[in-house]
This record gives C-alpha cells, structure tokens and sequence, in this order.
C-alpha cells in the first residue's frame, strides 16, 4: 500500500490530504479496449477502444468505460466524464462507472458532483468501503466535517484495517478539536506504518494541541529523521520550541523551513512572533512585512506589527496597523 500519509503533504491543506483509492479497472473481456495486453500504453488503450468503439461492437457501456479510463490516466478528465456519462446511460447499475466518474470530478475538484457520484455508488452497493472513504473526503474538502467523519467511520465499520480511512478519520478529528480520538487513530496508524513522516507528524500536532510539547518534539524529530527536507514538520517544531521557550532553536527551525517554502506566509508570521518575543522588534517587523505581502488579510500579522511598532516608540504605523487588524476583526487586547 502506498503511504497514505504522503498524499496530504502534497496538497498542505487543513488538511488534507487526503487520500482516494484508485481507479477500479475495467474487467477482463475480449479485444484490445476492455483486455490490453501486458505493457500497452495508455495511448495504445486509447486507440484500441477508439477502433471498438468505431465498429459498433457488443458492450459499449464496457468500452466507453475503458476509453474513459485511458482519457482520466491521460488527465483529460472532461473527456473521461463524457465518456462515463455515456458508459452510465447504457448501465445504469454499473457501480463502477459511477464510481471512476467520480474520481474524475475530484481531479477536477468538482467535489460536489464527486459526492452526488458516490452517493449513487453507495445506493448500488452499501458496503463498499472505498466509496464511504471517498465520499468522507468529499464531504471534507466541502466543510462538512461531521458528514466526512460518518464516512470514515462506515468505511472502517465496513473494513477495520482500512488504513487510509484510519489516517482521514484522524484529520477529520483533529479539525473537529477531538485531539484525544485524533490521537488514538494516529497511534494505531503509525503503529502499522512506523516509518510514514506524514502521520508521525500529525500525532506530533496533536500533541501540541494537548500542550504536550515533549512527544510533539519527540514526533517532529522523528518526522525529520524520516524526512529531511519536511518544512511542514520543521515549522511545526520551531512553533513547538518556541512555546517551551526555546526562541533560537525556534528561529533556526522557522530558518531552515523558509529555506524550503521560502512564500510560507504563515513560517514569516511565526518567525516574527519568536523574534518578538526575543526583543529584536526591528527584524520582527520585517518578518511581518513578508507575511503580510504574501496575504495582506493577515489581521493577527498587522496587529503583531503594530505592537512591534508600538515597542519601537513608533506609534503613528502602530496605530495604522492595529485600526487595519480591526477592520479585518482582531482587536488588540493588550
């Protein structure tokens, strides 16, 4: 199984990654389309469900299927949906049309439609599991976090050791504010994957939720021994040092995480904090200066830049950017 985790990383989100199960492939039939040979490309798949297509040939819900499979591995999703959508109108009940159709409204991120797709997947066939996985992330990316946590939940109901389920349940709880459950589901997962970066470092976000600095530290080392080059894992960590009161070890985590995501607006308003809170106001400011070009509706930013005006004796910017922090609904209480 791939590492479910890695999926997330890539998307950084909320998070979240979040994680679909793949295609489901065309079953075996005669002929080039619906059986390739061992090794066909994607294109050669392409032409031969052309030509089948072109000779009017039995099972054409099975071949607009198997071209719109070859269209979707080719990234050309609109054309992959038009292909299902004429697959689904000759068989209606096949789940797995609908299903791929799906995948392919994610790739475009029409999560809407991808959830009305698995809900009529759902209807056909009430215990597939993927499908209530897909679903949860469907509903998760939409907002609709207690939905999505229904899902996972029916997914691992439906399949206990469905790892990827197990590793968006976590997400989904830990959004949710339930660390403790967050934490239970990321302690199985990375019981079964010890060496997956990704969920060893959720865990870690997690414990810092619970003011458990020790094993977030201990869970971001970990992340990096496994992942050098993980931003998110050293940003994370120098928010973790900079709570304990850490503020070097904090600057040169919030460093070396710049040096990855060097337009990670959020690294800038951290590293601000942590020089703030070592006195260096001048260099604070810059550090604010950057996080606000890079997302000018940072109202904790302009309000941390005003106070850092403010020490410095600088009260007119001071009181420019705490009335800007206001408009944007963070007030200074001091």
């Amino acid at each position: 199984m791939p590492g479910p985790g890695h999926a997330f990383l890539k998307n950084a989100i909320l998070i979240a990654a979040a994680l679909l199960a793949g295609p489901i492939a065309a079953q075996a039939s005669p002929g080039a389309c619906l059986a390739p040979p061992p090794g066909a490309t994607v294109e050669a798949r392409l032409e031969a469900c052309n030509v089948a297509l072109e000779a009017s040939g039995p099972d054409r819900a099975g071949l607009f299927r198997a071209r719109g499979d070859a269209l979707a591995d080719l990234r050309q999703y609109e054309r992959a949906i038009a292909d299902y959508d004429r697959a689904a109108a000759l068989a209606p009940r096949d789940a797995t049309v609908v299903y791929n159709r799906a995948l392919a409204w994610r790739r475009l991120e029409r999560h809407d439609r991808a959830v009305e797709d698995y809900d009529r997947v759902i209807a056909l066939q009430p215990d597939y599991a993927e499908a209530f996985n897909n679903r949860g992330f469907g509903h998760e990316t939409l907002d609709r976090l207690d939905r999505a946590l229904a899902d996972y939940n029916e997914a691992l109901r439906l399949r206990p050791d469905f790892w990827t389920a197990l590793f968006n349940r976590g997400l989904v709880l830990h959004r949710l504010g339930d660390v403790d459950r967050a934490l239970a589901d990321y302690n199985r997962f990375v019981g079964a994957y010890p060496e997956d970066a990704v969920a060893v470092y959720m865990r870690g976000n997690d414990h810092v939720s619970k003011g458990d600095y020790e094993r977030a530290l201990a869970d971001y080392d970990r992340a990096l021994r496994l992942k050098p080059d993980f931003a998110l894992a050293l940003a994370r960590r120098g928010i973790a040092f900079h709570r304990r009161g850490l503020i070097d070890k904090a600057l040169d985590d919030y460093e070396a995480a710049l040096k990855l995501q060097p337009d990670d607006a959020q690294t800038h308003f951290n590293r601000g904090n942590a020089l703030a809170s070592a006195r260096r106001h001048e260099a604070a400011i810059e550090a604010y200066d950057r996080a606000i070009e890079l997302n000018p509706t940072n109202g904790e930013a302009l309000l941390a830049r005003g106070k850092a005006h403010r020490s410095r004796g600088d009260f007119g910017r001071a009181r420019t950017d705490i009335e800007a922090a206001r408009q944007l609904g963070v007030v200074d209480r001091r």
